[in-house]
């Protein structure tokens, strides 16, 4: 299982000469993995509150209603699903990892206005949004500055339009207050999730480097 995760990982790498393209297509790799693992998580939690539902395990006085709701929340998520997983491939077998993630990058955009818009106000899905924040940051080096600034501009510009909307819209589709709750739970803790893997990153590169400088401060220190 361990050998098939960092074949998953490193696939790609043979793309790339330099150790730093090589590190930038392993972190990618990773990110993506992250948003597939959250959103199969997001899917198979709807999924079980959904069948306890109709074996009754749970009691809801709406049956149907309450289904119907599981399934307009599942299908935007299984679509971004399978749109990661197709750009993923592509962008290892092809090399052209810029294009792909990009594509990956705003379809993600759009499956969370999408979810903005279906349910408003209603839900927490807009927390969402603040997982997207630091991915431009992990995909590309100094040199593409200017393309991360564009990006996050775009990216702040739509918040900013979702925020205005579910202060002043309805839902589109009036959903039952149990599957309210039922869905954020799981956004919070799918939000909570990506924000402690980005923020375990960031630690763990933080500390690497350290490590680093230290041991060639050491190496000067003998040669000295």
């Amino acid at each position: 299982m361990l050998e098939l995760l960092k074949k998953i990982i490193l696939y790609g790498n043979e793309h790339y000469s330099n150790e730093l393209d090589i590190k930038r297509n392993i972190v990618s790799n990773q990110i993506i993995l992250i948003f597939i693992g959250g959103l199969c998580f997001f899917v198979l939690y709807l999924l079980v509150m959904a069948f306890l539902i109709l074996l009754k395990v749970l009691n809801f006085l709406d049956q149907i209603n309450i289904t119907q709701s599981f399934v307009f929340l599942m299908s935007p998520s299984l679509i971004m699903i399978v749109i990661l997983v197709i750009c993923y491939y592509l962008k290892n077998k092809t090399g052209k990892s810029i294009v792909y993630l990009g594509i990956a990058y705003f379809s993600g955009i759009g499956y969370l206005v999408w979810m903005n818009y279906i349910i408003a106000n209603s839900m927490y899905a807009f927390l969402l949004f603040l997982t997207l924040i630091p991915v431009p940051f992990f995909l590309m080096g100094k040199e593409k500055f200017s393309v991360i600034l564009w990006w996050e501009l775009l990216l702040l510009i739509i918040v900013g339009g979702i925020f205005y909307y579910i202060s002043v819209a309805e839902p589109i589709l009036n959903f039952p207050k149990q599957i309210i709750n039922i869905t954020n739970h799981a956004l919070f803790f799918l939000t909570s999730c990506i924000a402690l893997a980005s923020s375990y990153y960031l630690w763990n590169e933080t500390v690497t480097t350290e490590n680093k400088l230290y041991y060639e401060r050491l190496k000067t220190k003998e040669a000295l």
